[in-house]
């Protein structure tokens, strides 16, 4: 009698035949499918990171500038000398310390450093034998916009008690202290100001705007002036991230504040 089903040798070369090349060729596009859509959420997640972190650092970067430029304006006054041998009315003697500044612009860095704001920070002289009080001090500040790379610029704060080519602008800035006949000699650490020379910087910077007014917007010149500036920055390798930070300034009412189209006007 014959033997009607298949040998149990065939059914086995049937069960491990191996895979057709369309079912290797499908396999390999789902797992090329899969792993394109893995390192697709990689990618976008790091991105989302990046910027995210770039935002969060130069958000706490721009408080920090912002505020120290905040403090540095806010202590902005004309040098003042007390000498109590003079007239009764002559015993505080000051020379005029104008604050100079780019008037209500916003300006994009250029190939040029440009200068946007000048002015000092200064402490009386009160040296005076019959006094026995502190020597004053003559602390010139400059705001300059410094290119980067294209597009892009650093914003620095710079101050300084010595001769600096990058404080020349105006004929009388930094103000003549020895016009007064005091000794503004102090130094600024003996005011918790820092060194003879610092600088503070901020980058990614897009745009600067500057503006100026009374305070409150009140148009009452004995309620003091205000200095803002409104400082744009953008991420340079994600261009769709950016943000604003703004900053305002009260400034004494007897200080000048001199206002110009660019500096160049000096």
């Amino acid at each position: 009698m014959k033997n009607l089903h298949p040998s149990t040798h065939e059914n086995s070369a049937e069960c491990h035949s191996g895979f057709t090349l369309v079912e290797l060729v499908v396999a390999f596009g789902l797992f090329t499918l899969f792993f394109s859509g893995l390192f697709a959420l990689y990618r976008a997640g790091s991105n989302m990171f990046l910027t995210g972190s770039w935002k969060l650092n130069k958000q706490k970067e721009a408080e920090r500038f912002l505020a120290l430029l905040k403090s540095r304006l806010e202590q902005a006054s004309n040098l003042t000398r007390i000498d109590p041998d003079r007239p009764s009315s002559q015993q505080v003697g000051t020379a005029i310390a104008p604050i100079y500044m780019m008037d209500n612009l916003t300006v994009t860095p250029s190939a040029a450093p440009l200068k946007l704001l000048l002015f000092t920070v200064s402490k009386p002289d009160l040296s005076h034998p019959k006094i026995a009080g502190s020597q004053g001090l003559r602390l010139a500040h400059a705001i300059w916009l410094v290119p980067q790379t294209v597009g892009f610029g650093e914003l620095q704060l710079f101050a300084s008690n010595l001769a600096c080519a990058s404080l020349t602008s105006p004929q009388n800035f930094p103000p003549d202290a020895s016009s007064l006949g005091g000794d503004f000699s102090a130094p600024p650490s003996a005011f918790q100001l820092g060194p003879n020379e610092f600088q503070a910087t901020l980058g990614d910077v897009e745009s600067v705007g500057v503006t100026w007014g009374t305070a409150s917007g009140t148009g009452i010149s004995d309620a003091g002036k205000t200095i803002g500036l409104v400082v744009n920055l953008r991420n340079p390798k994600h261009r769709d991230t950016s943000f604003s930070q703004t900053v305002q300034s009260r400034i004494a009412p007897d200080l000048q504040i001199h206002a110009f189209k660019n500096l160049g006007e000096f």
